[in-house]
């Protein structure tokens, strides 16, 4: 996993696999929404840079990549939220959202790829969670580390992370 926050534009080397770190309190602006799955990509491709442009207009500089987040998630709908980690809380307007995420564990796979291939990567993770003694401990998220804007789509980069608990000591299981 990543030590998140890092500065933009310095991706960590991803890893094969699955691990798990402490994580850190990541303070972030963002927008909520609940939208039809089919429309999560075109929604996103509207939020990130909206709240990009809405901290450069207030002078704040973005302390890591964009990310998003997905409390529920079925196949017709799914409530998210696209958010981009600051340094600390700032006060804003709605539609924009300031909050801090505050994980304990992290479990945290690569995805190089394609977004529509993500649900692989979220398969491996969430069989690697429950094969070694963890439960699921909050929603997932993605932290994007490629622009998809200038990048070839085998080659984008997202980290998917999920929040989770320890619950045996099980020896670990590769997945």
């Amino acid at each position: 996993m990543s030590d998140i926050p890092v500065p933009v534009g310095a991706p960590p080397q991803p890893h094969e696999g699955v691990r798990v770190n402490t994580g850190i309190p990541i303070h972030y602006v963002g927008i909520e929404s609940t939208v039809p799955t089919t429309a999560i990509g075109s929604t996103l491709g509207q939020m990130l840079p909206q709240i990009w442009n809405y901290l450069a207009e207030r002078g704040v500089t973005p302390a890591a990549p964009p990310f998003s987040l997905y409390h529920t998630y079925t196949a017709e709908e799914t409530q998210m939220e696209g958010g981009v980690p600051v340094v600390e809380p700032i006060e804003v307007e709605a539609p924009y959202i300031c909050r801090t995420l505050n994980p304990r564990q992290l479990a945290s796979a690569w995805h190089v790829g394609p977004y529509n291939t993500l649900p692989d990567t979220y398969k491996r993770l969430s069989e690697w969670i429950e094969a070694n003694g963890y439960t699921f401990q909050g929603a997932p998220w993605e932290v994007y580390w490629s622009d998809p804007s200038n990048t070839d789509p085998s080659e984008t980069l997202t980290e998917v992370l999920w929040p989770v608990v320890r619950t045996s000591d099980e020896k670990t299981v590769v997945v």
